[in-house]
């Protein structure tokens, strides 16, 4: 069963666009994957500097560790995650 588009997340947006995404929601996961990566790969391309993204990408990661060691944060296990994501799916979306 190929998953469908959740109506919250295509407010607003052109037709154009809700039927790329339904047309692509049709294909099998694999395929859904390959055009994920090149859409995002797409937005990469805005000038942002290579070095300057590692480096944003080293400070972040610093700054996460940080916080999970001073316990200002808690892990979560990826069961856990889903389970929370599934709920707030089966919500209405919010007017």
């Amino acid at each position: 069963m190929a998953p469908s588009l959740h109506q919250g997340y295509v407010d607003g947006v052109a037709e154009s666009v809700q039927r790329v995404l339904e047309e692509a929601l049709k294909l099998p996961a694999l395929d859904r994957a390959v055009v994920a990566s090149v859409l995002l790969a797409s937005l990469d391309v805005d000038g942002a500097d290579e070095v300057d993204v590692d480096e944003f990408w080293s400070a972040e990661c610093e700054r996460r560790a940080q916080q999970v060691e001073s316990g200002e944060v808690h892990l979560v296990d990826w069961e856990h995650l889903v389970g929370q994501i599934d709920e707030l799916r089966s919500f209405p979306p919010r007017s």
